[in-house]
């Protein structure tokens, strides 16, 4: 489970790819978020390092999850 303040500071590091992402509910997986987004593949190394270390996942290429 995250805490807040992963998902906030996550949140904030993807919007800076794309302010205006959408964020879908993925019941699939236990309830976590889902944000997916052309941009994302933009992510620079150092913050797609934040991003794993505060716990969200990707699958390499557009989506977020956490």
């Amino acid at each position: 489970m995250a805490s807040i303040s992963a998902l906030i500071e996550g949140l904030m590091i993807l919007q800076q790819y794309e302010p205006q992402a959408n964020v879908y509910g993925n019941t699939r997986t236990r309830g976590s978020i889902e944000l997916q987004e052309e941009r994302f593949s933009e992510i620079s190394d150092a913050d797609r390092a934040t991003l794993i270390a505060l716990g969200w996942q990707s699958n390499g290429h557009f989506v977020w999850k956490l």
